[in-house]
Protein backbone atom coordinates (compact mmCIF):
# COMPACT_ATOMS: atom_id res chain seq x y z
CA UNK A 1 0.00 0.00 0.00
CA UNK A 2 1.41 3.88 -0.72
CA UNK A 3 0.17 6.33 1.55
CA UNK A 4 -0.66 10.17 -0.05
CA UNK A 5 1.07 12.36 2.65
CA UNK A 6 -0.31 16.24 1.65
CA UNK A 7 -0.79 19.07 3.47
CA UNK A 8 -0.64 22.57 3.51
CA UNK A 9 1.91 25.95 4.32
CA UNK A 10 0.97 28.84 5.12
CA UNK A 11 3.53 31.82 4.56
CA UNK A 12 3.93 35.37 6.20
CA UNK A 13 1.70 37.08 3.79
CA UNK A 14 -1.50 34.78 4.39
CA UNK A 15 -0.75 32.98 0.60
CA UNK A 16 -1.61 28.83 1.67
CA UNK A 17 -0.67 26.51 -0.54
CA UNK A 18 -1.46 22.83 -0.79
CA UNK A 19 1.27 20.45 -1.32
CA UNK A 20 1.48 16.35 -2.02
CA UNK A 21 4.14 14.38 -1.52
CA UNK A 22 5.53 11.58 -3.95
CA UNK A 23 8.04 9.01 -3.61
CA UNK A 24 11.24 11.01 -4.85
CA UNK A 25 10.09 13.61 -1.76
CA UNK A 26 10.03 10.71 0.43
CA UNK A 27 13.24 9.06 -0.39
CA UNK A 28 14.95 13.27 -0.26
CA UNK A 29 13.28 13.47 3.30
CA UNK A 30 15.34 10.00 4.16
CA UNK A 31 18.48 11.35 2.83
CA UNK A 32 18.10 14.41 4.84
CA UNK A 33 16.97 12.87 8.11
CA UNK A 34 20.30 10.57 7.53
CA UNK A 35 22.28 13.68 7.17
CA UNK A 36 21.30 15.24 10.06
CA UNK A 37 21.12 12.38 12.38
CA UNK A 38 16.94 12.65 12.67
CA UNK A 39 15.19 9.30 13.29
CA UNK A 40 11.76 8.55 10.82
CA UNK A 41 9.56 7.05 13.21
CA UNK A 42 6.26 5.22 11.68
CA UNK A 43 3.07 7.29 11.24
CA UNK A 44 4.88 10.15 12.57
CA UNK A 45 7.46 13.68 11.66
CA UNK A 46 9.11 15.58 14.00
CA UNK A 47 7.89 19.09 12.67
CA UNK A 48 11.72 19.69 10.98
CA UNK A 49 10.77 16.32 8.61
CA UNK A 50 7.25 17.29 7.88
CA UNK A 51 8.68 20.79 7.00
CA UNK A 52 11.28 19.49 4.57
CA UNK A 53 8.79 16.73 3.21
CA UNK A 54 6.65 20.00 2.27
CA UNK A 55 9.66 21.78 1.28
CA UNK A 56 10.24 18.71 -1.27
CA UNK A 57 6.83 18.43 -2.66
CA UNK A 58 6.81 21.67 -3.82
CA UNK A 59 10.00 22.17 -5.72
CA UNK A 60 11.25 25.03 -3.73
CA UNK A 61 14.37 26.45 -5.19
CA UNK A 62 15.85 28.34 -2.43
CA UNK A 63 17.22 26.85 0.28
CA UNK A 64 15.36 24.90 3.10
CA UNK A 65 16.46 27.59 6.00
CA UNK A 66 15.66 30.18 3.89
CA UNK A 67 12.22 29.24 3.33
CA UNK A 68 11.45 28.00 6.71
CA UNK A 69 12.03 31.92 7.14
CA UNK A 70 8.92 32.75 5.66
CA UNK A 71 6.35 29.99 7.11
CA UNK A 72 3.84 30.84 9.57
CA UNK A 73 2.38 27.33 9.98
CA UNK A 74 2.83 23.77 8.08
CA UNK A 75 -0.25 21.67 8.32
CA UNK A 76 0.58 18.08 7.69
CA UNK A 77 -2.92 16.26 7.02
CA UNK A 78 -1.41 12.03 7.04
CA UNK A 79 -4.71 12.10 10.23
CA UNK A 80 -6.35 11.89 6.92
CA UNK A 81 -3.84 9.84 5.13
CA UNK A 82 -5.37 8.26 1.77
CA UNK A 83 -4.29 4.52 1.16
CA UNK A 84 -3.83 2.69 -2.09
CA UNK A 85 -3.58 -0.49 -3.18
CA UNK A 86 -1.37 -0.29 -6.15
CA UNK A 87 -2.23 -3.83 -7.15
CA UNK A 88 -6.88 -2.75 -7.09
CA UNK A 89 -8.97 -5.80 -8.04
CA UNK A 90 -8.28 -7.22 -11.64
CA UNK A 91 -4.71 -5.60 -12.01
CA UNK A 92 -2.19 -8.45 -12.72
CA UNK A 93 0.25 -8.80 -10.73
CA UNK A 94 2.73 -9.98 -13.21
CA UNK A 95 4.52 -7.41 -15.48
Amino acid sequence: MIGRIRGTVTYEDGEVVAWQARPRDVKRLEEYARRHGYKIEEGALSPTLGMFLAYSALGIEEGFDVWIDRLVDVEDLTDELEVVDPFPSGASREG
